[in-house]
């Protein structure tokens, strides 16, 4: 197997991986959670909070959860802590940020803040794998063109050799 059929193997392993753990089914289709979020802000004058867009992202078009998720489970829960703590807060802290804090504390992980959410957010994980290979294979391929060149003009140099090992083995440490 050549290093590029190892590189998308895993990649494909990862995405596989990261569907597989997904307890949360987004409904938004093909609409991007960036074009969400512009939805969003011009409807209505501001960003939305983690569980406004959680929630905005996860129902389907009739403003229901899907079946066999904990989706709705999670909201009510949510829904639930924030409207407690909005009735025995003292403080004046605006209830977009009590509800990002109740958000936060049901979402992560409570032993390793840390991490990433849990059942929520693999793209991102997925999206930056996706970067970190593409600029392993540009540095690779970077590296083979200089040790090319330099190998047809006879003038091959300890740095050419030593700059192809290195990206040769970040590769194939992944």
């Amino acid at each position: 197997m050549t290093i590029l059929e190892k590189l998308f193997e895993q990649y494909a392993d990862n995405g596989r991986e990261a569907r597989a753990m997904l307890s949360h089914l987004h409904t938004n289709g093909s609409t991007s959670f960036a074009n969400s979020r512009d939805e969003f802000e011009m409807e209505h004058g501001r960003e939305p909070g983690g569980y406004e867009f959680f929630d905005r992202t996860h129902k389907t078009k009739d403003g229901v959860y899907p079946e066999n998720t904990n989706t709705q489970e999670l909201i009510d829960m949510a829904k639930s802590k924030i409207d407690a703590s909005v009735a025995s807060s003292s403080s004046s802290k605006p209830r977009i940020e009590v509800e990002d804090e109740v958000f936060n504390e049901l979402m992560y992980d409570k032993d390793n803040s840390n991490q990433k959410p849990v059942g929520y957010g693999f793209g991102v994980k997925f999206a930056r794998h996706k970067k970190e290979t593409a600029n392993l294979i540009m540095r690779l391929s970077s590296s083979v063109s200089d040790l090319l060149t330099a190998v047809q003009s006879g003038r091959v140099s300890p740095e050419t050799l030593a700059a192809t090992n290195s990206a040769l083995r970040t590769i194939t440490a992944q």
